[in-house]
């Protein structure tokens, strides 16, 4: 069949990346048996039964559920102990522990509490005519660190508070608007009191499926709020990684 190649997994792929083995499961034994299958295709996983990857006759194929196909390759289901090894490619990912979360938690209040002492002793000792009160500034910093354990300093829209010398100007930016990309998800933060909408571009790989473009959207997300959109959901993605990485993004 031309415009056939074999990828770097050793599967053969037609153009556009669709694997050969799956298209060729869906339609002559996925779609002919539909009674036997309750779940939607991508649920799924192809068994290649000899094992050699290229051999894609309907003979040498099987489709089964991820457990069952664990099974057959001797994969043994993770067990919980203090000591587990890194993920592989066929176990989910684990979760972040919530120790490190305060942790994490814990060192961002501390880099921020040094940047307001530093701050106050800088704002204290110049005489300045100040157009916004310096107390002013370091009650709202900290009321924000109190509302907001993941308020940080990155952003593209930004709010400036100026302070004036005899002699230079200088500008304190802080970033209120938070955006990240996951596995199948962008997660952006909105620390304004007002409502945003973003508009992103981002790209979304997946290395079972060969998926790897670029898309834009525009989300939308209400005042002092956090909020998580679903971008690419695909069954492969739990056990082979998928990700979202944002490239832009700008207030619209």
């Amino acid at each position: 069949m031309s415009g056939i190649y074999t990828d770097e997994n050793g599967y053969k792929r037609k153009k556009y990346s669709n694997l050969v083995h799956r298209q060729t499961a869906y339609k002559k034994i996925y779609l002919k048996n539909r009674d036997k299958y309750s779940k939607p295709f991508s649920y799924y996983v192809v068994h290649h039964i000899d094992g050699h990857k290229k051999n894609n006759n309907v003979s040498n194929l099987m489709i089964l559920s991820k457990e069952e196909h664990e099974k057959i390759h001797g994969i043994e289901p993770p067990q919980k102990t203090n000591n587990d090894p890194p993920a592989t490619s066929h176990e989910p990912i684990p979760k972040n522990n919530k120790s490190d979360k305060k942790k994490s938690f814990s060192v961002t209040k501390l880099i921020l509490a040094i940047i307001i002492v530093l701050l106050i002793i800088y704002l204290g000792s110049h005489k300045t005519k100040n157009y916004v009160n310096s107390e002013d500034i370091v009650d709202k910093i900290v009321q924000k660190i109190s509302e907001d354990p993941n308020f940080a300093i990155v952003s593209t829209t930004t709010t400036k508070i100026t302070t004036t010398t005899t002699s230079t100007t200088t500008t304190t930016i802080i970033e209120p608007i938070i955006v990240l990309g996951g596995s199948k998800n962008i997660e952006i933060t909105n620390n304004l009191n007002q409502e945003i909408s973003l508009n992103v571009t981002y790209r979304v790989v997946s290395s079972w499926f060969g998926k790897d473009s670029t898309e834009t959207k525009v989300f939308t997300v209400e005042a002092n709020n956090s909020k998580s959109f679903l971008v690419y959901d695909n069954a492969g993605c739990h056990s082979n990684r998928c990700s979202v990485s944002i490239i832009e993004y700008n207030e619209i």
